[in-house]
């Protein structure tokens, strides 16, 4: 729990801070184990491949202000099953 002495000194940081500082900042990347070879033992499931992600930012016009500083806007690796998997079950 974050104390009220923490909270203040935090939130009188914040403002010194611009949102496009914080937002070019945003990483979401995920560490590896390692590199998955052995095959998912789910059956029927339908698998999510490693390429598919989801926008962080909804608004077309906070998206469009990455794109046209040439930046990826930044984006959250996509939930579910993998084909392969690290650890052999």
């Amino acid at each position: 729990m974050l104390d009220v002495h923490w909270f203040n000194i935090l939130s009188s940081d914040f403002s010194l801070l611009r949102k496009e500082d914080f937002l070019s900042d945003l990483n979401f990347e995920v560490s590896r184990l390692g590199e998955c070879h052995i095959p998912s033992p789910m059956d029927g499931a339908q698998f999510v491949s490693e390429k598919e992600h989801v926008l962080y930012h909804s608004n077309v016009s906070e998206i469009e202000s990455f794109l046209n500083k040439g930046m990826q806007p930044p984006d959250f690796e996509m939930a579910g099953p993998r084909e392969k998997i690290f650890f052999d079950p």
